[in-house]
């Protein structure tokens, strides 16, 4: 039985403002991703599939922006799928885009969709705005 709209949107919401906002990514990835998770569009030719690739793609993000913040300015659910714009910010911490780590602030935005299959999100597509965290970062 497919879940519905609502629903879908509590687990997107679950995953950003609880798991990315609150650190407790780890405490909510199982409630959120099948164990079999694809990344549709992996940015780390490294990730793994399933919980551990949503878990390093976690903490990649995190070894570089440590205290990203999530706004979801944007959500849109149906029974089989959930997609979202959000607003983060951060401080670069870590190497990014061959850039070391500088301590400045970035604002970027993004747009994820999630396949949702037996209440758990089953593949995802990312697309963030690179280019601007980039430019925020090698100007003075």
């Amino acid at each position: 039985m497919d879940m519905s709209a609502e629903t879908n949107k509590q687990l997107a919401r679950l995953w950003i403002l609880e798991g990315w906002n609150k650190n407790r990514n780890k405490e909510v990835v199982e409630q959120v991703f099948a164990r079999n998770w694809i990344d549709g569009n992996p940015t780390f030719a490294d990730q793994p599939q399933g919980i551990d690739g949503a878990l390093y793609y976690v903490n990649v993000y995190r070894n570089i922006f440590p205290d990203i913040q999530f706004e979801l300015t944007h959500i849109i659910a149906d029974e089989n799928f959930v997609t979202f714009r959000f607003v983060a910010e951060a401080t670069h911490q870590g190497e990014f885009m061959g850039i070391q780590p500088t301590g400045k602030r970035v604002k970027f935005s993004g747009i994820v969709m999630h396949r949702v299959e037996n209440e758990r999100f089953a593949e995802s597509w990312n697309e963030i705005d690179l280019l601007s965290i980039k430019n925020q970062l090698e100007t003075n």
